[in-house]
């Protein structure tokens, strides 16, 4: 056998050597290998120390019914105490504060003009500027068409796009005539596009 398998075998018997249940063949080839191997001793010295540590620290059977019931005593002991019960409400209450001021105060952007602007508001129209035009209920498309071609006026939004158009006037009397025809519920100036 060579030097590097005898090694690699030894070495792998290692932590069954430390246990102590190797069979007495391989007992006496690994105590012949350590024997010539300081370092090896050294590990399975480290071995032996660790198997002493870890059956420290193994509890029996015993050990476990005993802490079950240290467990169930401590439960027993605190079920007459409101303990974490009693601030949970307040602590709650706080958090909710926090993020709701957190929220308040975030540095936002303010808006430099409206989003919107309502036709109402809108100032009257000059000529060549575009407007919102409302018919009344039951004016058809080609009635729409027929009354903007004798306003001179020039749809921009496509024929039964909504209920508010956007129009082109090209004259100053055209609104006047817009605002006095029966057929139109509301007209008014519409946000620069």
């Amino acid at each position: 056998m060579t030097e590097q398998r005898e090694d690699r075998d030894c070495k792998a018997l290692l932590p069954w050597y430390v246990n102590g249940t190797l069979a007495p063949d391989e007992t006496a080839r690994v105590e012949r290998w350590l024997a010539a191997r300081p370092e090896a001793r050294m590990e399975a010295e480290g071995l032996g120390a660790l198997r002493r540590t870890l059956a420290a620290d193994t509890p029996t059977p015993g050990d476990a019914a005993l802490a079950l019931m240290r467990t169930k005593a401590r439960i027993a002991a605190d079920e007459g105490r409101p303990g974490w019960r009693l601030w949970l409400p307040g602590l709650a209450a706080a958090m909710t504060l926090a993020i709701a001021v957190g929220i308040a105060s975030w540095p936002g952007e303010e808006p430099t003009e409206p989003a919107f602007e309502t036709l109402s508001d809108a100032p009257a129209p000059a000529a060549g500027v575009v407007v919102r035009l409302v018919f009344r209920d039951g004016v058809s498309v080609a009635q729409q068409d027929a009354l903007l071609e004798a306003w001179g006026a020039t749809r921009i939004d496509a024929p039964g796009s909504g209920d508010v158009l956007a129009i082109r006037l090209e004259s100053a009397v055209t609104l006047d005539r817009i605002q006095a025809s029966s057929d139109v519920r509301f007209v008014g100036q519409a946000s620069e596009d």
